[in-house]
C-alpha cells in the first residue's frame, strides 16, 4: 500500500488524555486533606482506579462520575487501613502511598499483581529499616508498620522522584521538622518532577501549623531550574502555604527563604552553600 501526505495546514482538534501522574497526586491530597474535594479529568484507566481503591481502604470517600471524582478526606494519622490496599498493577500507587500509609503506625497490606512486587522497593525498605519501621514483602503482598518520624530522609539524586512524593506527602503531617536530602545530583528532569511535586501536593493539601516543617534539598547543575524553585516558593508564600524549605545547590535562594519563612512564622533559614555569582540569578529571585 502506497500513502501519499501532502504539505498543508493542521486542522481540526485534539483530545488530550488526562495526566495519570497528576491524578495520582490530586487524588491523594484530596484524600488526607479536610472536607470534600471535586477533581475534574480524571482518567478511569486501572491505574488511577488503584489508587481510589487504597484511598477507600485507608478510610477516604471516592465516587467517580465520568471524568469527575468526589473525594472526601480523612486524617492520615488516626486512619487505620480497613482492608488490604490494592495497587493492582501500579508502581505509582504503591510508591506514593508507603510513607502516607506509615503515619498512624498501624499496619497496613499492600498487594498487586502480574510484575508489580518485583518493582525496586529498596529505598522504602531501607528507610525502614533505619528507623525501626515494618516493612516486609512475601510474595505479592508487602505489609508495612510502624510511625513514620519526621528527621532527616537522604536519597540518591538518581531515584525515581515517586519515592520523594511518597515523602512529600507524608512529612509534612509528622511532628517536627524533616528534611528530605538528595545526597547526589539530580537530574533536570527529576529535580523539575520535585518542584512541580512541592506545588501540586504543598499548595493542594496543607497549611502552615498543620504538622511539622519539611526542608527539601535538591542538588541539581540545571541551571534553568533555579528560577522554577523561586516561582514555586514565591507562590507558597503569598498563598501562605509555606510549609517547605527549599535548598537548590549553588542557587541564590536568600530573598527566597526570608519571604518564605517570614510567611511560615519561622525564622529566616541558615545559608547553607555556595551562592551564585551570576547576577541576573540575583536580580530574578528579587522579581519573579
Amino acid at each position: 500500500m502506497n500513502i501519499r501526505i501532502a504539505p498543508g495546514t493542521a486542522r481540526g482538534t485534539v483530545a488530550v488524555p488526562p495526566s495519570k501522574s497528576m491524578a495520582h497526586r490530586l487524588l491523594i491530597c484530596a484524600g488526607m486533606s479536610g472536607g470534600e474535594s471535586v477533581i475534574h479529568g480524571v482518567s478511569d484507566c486501572e491505574d488511577v482506579q488503584a489508587t481510589m481503591d487504597c484511598l477507600r481502604a485507608l478510610g477516604a470517600g471516592c465516587r467517580q462520575s465520568g471524568d469527575t471524582v468526589h473525594v472526601r478526606g480523612t486524617d492520615f494519622r488516626t486512619a487505620r487501613a480497613r482492608d488490604v490496599l490494592p495497587c493492582r498493577e501500579s508502581g505509582s500507587t504503591l510508591r506514593f502511598l508507603i510513607p502516607p500509609a506509615l503515619l498512624s503506625g498501624a499496619p497496613a497490606a499492600f498487594t498487586g499483581y502480574g510484575r508489580l512486587m518485583e518493582r525496586p522497593m529498596q529505598v522504602y525498605a531501607e528507610l525502614c529499616r533505619e528507623r525501626g519501621l515494618l516493612f516486609r514483602q512475601e510474595g505479592g503482598r508487602l505489609t508495612v508498620a510502624g510511625r513514620l518520624p519526621a528527621g532527616v530522609y537522604g536519597l540518591p539524586g538518581n531515584v525515581s522522584s515517586q519515592f520523594v512524593s511518597g515523602l512529600l506527602f507524608a512529612l509534612p503531617l509528622t511532628a517536627g521538622r524533616s528534611e528530605i536530602r538528595l545526597t547526589t545530583d539530580a537530574s533536570r528532569e527529576e529535580a523539575e518532577k520535585i518542584l512541580s511535586g512541592l506545588a501540586d501536593i504543598g499548595q493542594a493539601a496543607y497549611a502552615p501549623g498543620e504538622g511539622g516543617l519539611l526542608r527539601v534539598r535538591i542538588q541539581t547543575g540545571a541551571q534553568d531550574v533555579y528560577a522554577a524553585s523561586r516561582r514555586l516558593f514565591f507562590a507558597f508564600a503569598q498563598e501562605q502555604k509555606a510549609l517547605c524549605e527549599l535548598v537548590v545547590k549553588r542557587a541564590s535562594l536568600e530573598d527566597v527563604f526570608l519571604e518564605l519563612t517570614e510567611s511560615a512564622g519561622e525564622p529566616p533559614a541558615e545559608e547553607t552553600g555556595p551562592q551564585s555569582t551570576q547576577p541576573e540569578e540575583k536580580e530574578e529571585a528579587k522579581n519573579p
